[in-house]
């Protein structure tokens, strides 16, 4: 069976220099797909026989900083939101861009009988800020929702069918103390993400942490979880067919790249392919809205 896991990372740009943790970071399976090579500002096009790193433009042609809710929306709706508007917009979307958050890959999918799950689980804390109106959903759950995916909570993280946006869990138990809830190491959390693509063809998963180390300036804290990420990759990986499975990740645009300033940045945006025709990947997503139909074809077109 066909299968797309996108993995997307939040405020992932490619940098250049000494403010970059993800040239930092130690990242020895990424390493491995690259042949020891990392994508940067000079050298944003890597392929090896294993995997593919590209640019993604997020600009869209509209000025300003690229924004998240505007980024997601291109994404998973395969529209240049950010021009349609006008303006680069976020963090959460408006009335205007939840419109286009009713039509998305997500939504398309379902509509052809392809089976979509979302890979991440959400605490108690989150679903009481949503019901009271004090939390409004970002574009990438919302869009979940107006698919009629469901968002997993603490049912579906123990029974191991989703894992914390954070990889580990452990921020379960020290921030909000749910201490009967099992913390991941990142390799194992990247297994139970990957044993989802054996029932679902799109398994999504989002990790924002990446987007608020940079704007928190915490150089050293967003190397670490550079490091977690690899070992979440790995696990991911070591649990699919590469034969059937394409890879994918994907950010909005960039920020913990440059992460002496804690603002977004206009460099392209981090994409990565690998597993099953991931070589195409380079040639088809050019910009944020290409997304869309480089999992849509993979699935649809097999």
């Amino acid at each position: 069976m066909a299968s797309v896991v996108f993995v997307f990372l939040d405020g992932v740009g490619m940098g250049e220099g000494d403010a970059n943790p993800f040239l930092a970071a130690d990242m020895p399976f990424l390493d491995s797909l690259l042949d020891r090579q990392r994508p940067h500002a000079h050298q944003p096009r890597i392929t090896t026989d294993k995997a593919a790193a590209f640019p993604v433009d997020a600009c869209l042609g509209v000025a300003g900083r690229p924004q998240s809710a505007t980024g997601q929306a291109a994404i998973v709706s395969g529209r240049n939101v950010p021009l349609l508007l006008g303006e680069h917009y976020g963090p959460k979307p408006n009335a205007r861009i939840r419109g286009f958050l009713d039509h998305t890959m997500f939504s398309r999918l379902r509509t052809e009988g392809v089976r979509v799950h979302s890979a991440n689980a959400y605490p108690p804390p989150f679903f009481e800020g949503v019901r009271s109106g004090r939390r409004l959903l970002s574009a990438i759950p919302y869009a979940l929702q107006a698919a009629g995916i469901e968002l997993n909570g603490m049912e579906a993280y123990r029974d191991r069918r989703a894992v914390s946006g954070t990889i580990t869990g452990r921020d379960w138990h020290e921030r909000l103390g749910l201490h009967q809830m099992p913390v991941h190491e990142p390799y194992a959390a990247g297994r139970i993400v990957g044993r989802l693509a054996t029932t679902s063809s799109l398994v999504f998963f989002e990790h924002w942490m990446t987007d608020y180390y940079g704007h928190k300036r915490m150089f050293e804290a967003a190397v670490a979880n550079f490091g977690r990420i690899d070992g979440f990759l790995q696990g991911l990986t070591d649990a699919v067919d590469l034969s059937q499975t394409l890879i994918v990740i994907g950010s909005d645009h960039g920020n913990v790249e440059d992460c002496g300033h804690g603002r977004h940045t206009r460099n392209p945006a981090l994409g990565m392919a690998w597993g099953s025709g991931f070589q195409a990947a380079p040639r088809r997503v050019q910009n944020l809205t290409d997304f869309r139909e480089l999992v849509e074809s993979h699935l649809l077109d097999a």
